[in-house]
């Protein structure tokens, strides 16, 4: 018997569980724990409510705030209570504020600034405000501002250059430098500073560069940066190198004093020394002279050999009795008969008495004389054996000839600096004159390892062809003796240049 068939309903009801995914949340809750201040306020500014932070921020109580109109805050808004009444206009007309930055008053007697949005609820008529503290943020902004304008602010010069040459940046204080190029922000620089910001991009390694401009020194550092550009940072040194200059004039001064002071405590030990050796060999000689006169009055005149011998002996003699009576001037210089003198007049008399051997060494004399140089107190003898002194010397310096140059000046001081052919430092005050003598040759010049003992007595190099070293050591006593002073040095080219000033 066949099976009967059961019913089956496919449609089978499914139970359905309701689920809250979102929990309730309580708008207080929110409210309170947001991270930035909100507070609520109605149309005429009263305050409604206020979450935990605005009272943190403010240092005010929830019953503080609550209920208190803005437009009366003066403790809390100094600054803020024209800003808010615009801000309670806009919200009359439902319309939202943008961030608006005003001044707090906070209770602990700080000042703080808050960014205000406010969004205006048109159907419950309040208006919900959100305050956040910008007070850090603004001030590292400033800070930024602030590091940003110091390139630009900066007194010193600070530029950029790309590789290629091209100037991509350059502050106010670079202008010098960009008058001296003529160039602007965008041009190309010299080449010689293409090359360097080349060199430096290449190597990697700073470099030091100084360069002056009108008078100016300015000192750059060049630092590559990125392979693509330098910067360079530049001082101003002008003051220090002046300042340098001062201390390095001031160096030689003082070296140049305490040689003199050496070389007089020198001179005073040797002149003594000088004086008693020549005081007492002077007595000696003078009876060998003697004798000698005698032997001449008592030998036959045919007797060759033996007058051949006494002149040998006599003409020793005399040239010790000339060196005893050098190192006596050098020890000593008798009484000198000053008297109003013209130089001119002297060095020609000089000139005269070296006639002679300026023709024989064929020494052209140029003599470039000032027609209107005072008198000066002076030993004319003296100072012609100082002139001739000078003037074999040069000649004794060209032995194959050349060309002697004399030249006097007159100068007096005023306010601007004298350039003249003396150069040394000395102490010449506004309104003083003095004479100037220099006595330039073209012969070999002084070897520099001696210049500086040309003055100490005994010493030449000369002295196989008997010299005694005691030439200028007198010279300088004579110049001394007249207040004068004396400098000896090589010129650039060739030769020597002797100057001679006096006080006029």
């Amino acid at each position: 018997m066949p099976r009967k068939k059961r019913k089956v309903n496919k449609t089978k009801k499914k139970s359905v569980v309701k689920r809250d995914i979102f929990p309730a949340v309580n708008v207080n809750t929110l409210f309170d724990f947001a991270p930035d201040a909100y507070f609520i306020y109605d149309l005429d500014g009263i305050i409604r409510n206020v979450n935990n932070v605005m009272c943190d921020i403010t240092g005010y109580k929830q019953n503080e705030l609550i209920g208190v109109s803005l437009l009366k805050m003066e403790q809390l808004l100094p600054t803020g209570i024209s800003k808010f009444a615009e801000i309670l206009q806009n919200s009359a007309y439902g319309n939202s504020t943008g961030p608006t930055q005003v001044l707090l008053n906070v209770k602990n007697g700080k000042s703080i600034t808050v960014e205000i949005n406010t969004y205006p609820l048109p159907k419950e008529s309040i208006v919900l405000a959100i305050a956040r503290d910008v007070t850090e943020k603004n001030r590292e902004v400033e800070d930024i501002k602030g590091l940003a304008s110091f390139t630009i602010e900066n007194p010193q010069p600070s530029m950029r250059i790309g590789r290629n040459g091209t100037l991509l940046y350059a502050n106010a204080s670079s202008t010098p430098l960009r008058i001296y190029w003529n160039i602007a922000i965008g041009g190309i620089v010299p080449k010689e500073w293409r090359e360097i910001v080349s060199s430096v991009l290449d190597s990697g390694i700073r470099e030091n560069v100084e360069c002056e401009l009108d008078g100016q020194v300015f000192s750059f550092v060049i630092v590559p940066v990125a392979n693509s550009y330098v910067n360079l940072y530049g001082r101003n040194i002008t003051y220090y190198r002046k300042a340098q200059d001062r201390l390095q004039s001031a160096y030689t001064e003082l070296k140049d004093t305490q040689t003199k002071l050496i070389q007089a405590e020198k001179m005073n030990v040797v002149g003594g020394l000088a004086s008693g050796i020549a005081h007492e060999v002077k007595n000696p000689l003078a009876i060998i002279l003697q004798g000698i006169d005698f032997l001449y009055s008592h030998i036959e005149a045919g007797d060759r050999n033996v007058v051949a011998t006494l002149d040998c002996m006599k003409d020793a003699v005399e040239r010790a009795d000339g060196i005893i009576k050098e190192l006596l001037d050098f020890s000593s210089l008798a009484t000198m008969e000053m008297k109003a003198e013209n130089i001119n007049s002297v060095l020609e008399e000089s000139l005269s008495l070296v006639k002679h051997q300026l023709d024989k060494f064929h020494v052209k004399v140029t003599r470039n004389f000032s027609k209107e140089i005072p008198q000066i107190a002076m030993d004319k003898n003296r100072l012609e054996q100082v002139f001739v002194n000078l003037f074999m010397n040069s000649i004794n310096a060209m032995p194959n000839g050349g060309e002697l140059t004399i030249q006097t000046v007159s100068e007096t001081k005023d306010s601007k600096p004298i350039k003249s052919i003396y150069d040394h430092e000395e102490v010449f005050e506004i309104g003083d004159s003095r004479i100037i003598v220099s006595i330039e040759d073209t012969g070999s010049g002084i070897p520099p390892d001696v210049l500086d003992k040309i003055f100490d007595p005994f010493f030449t190099t000369r002295r196989a062809k008997g010299g005694t070293g005691l030439g200028l050591s007198i010279v300088r006593n004579i110049i001394d003796a007249h207040n004068g002073r004396i400098d000896i040095r090589n010129k650039k080219d060739t030769g020597v240049i002797s100057t001679l000033t006096f006080e006029a």
